[in-house]
């Protein structure tokens, strides 16, 4: 019976031990995860990634500007009434298109006819017919 003693009592201990053992793991874990998750969140701030309650900002933003186009939408559409004498899209499609203007060089106008051309080479002076000068 005293071995049995003396196991039961070396079992309490180690169980004791054990979770002792076992809130300090879990805190660390807690700590760890802590960590983790702050340097996580810095990760995503740097990377310009909206966090959710940025974007449940934008949805309730998204869903009033929505509610005020309908609302003009309506008001418009009643303002505007409806008329018989509105031309449908097959008497637009069938009015005559106006002439395209020819691809080709036109007539130079005054103005471009009195500047010289960028192309124009100056005329080179010739050294044997030019007079010389005596010094």
């Amino acid at each position: 019976m005293a071995a049995e003693e003396k196991v039961s009592e070396a079992s309490s201990k180690m169980n004791a031990m054990a979770s002792g053992m076992s809130s300090k793991a879990s805190g660390q874990w807690d700590k760890l995860e802590n960590i983790f998750e702050d340097r996580v969140a810095k990760a995503v701030v740097k990377l310009g990634v909206p966090l959710a309650k940025d974007m449940n900002a934008l949805m309730e933003r998204i869903q009033g500007l929505d509610e005020a186009v309908n609302k003009l939408s309506k008001l418009h559409a009643a303002s505007v009434k409806p008329t018989s004498a509105r031309k449908t899209g097959a008497s637009a499609k069938s009015a005559p298109r106006p002439a395209l203007k020819s691809l080709t060089k036109s007539k130079p106008t005054p103005e471009s006819a009195a500047k010289p051309s960028a192309k124009a080479k100056p005329k080179a002076v010739n050294e044997r017919s030019a007079p010389r000068r005596s010094v």
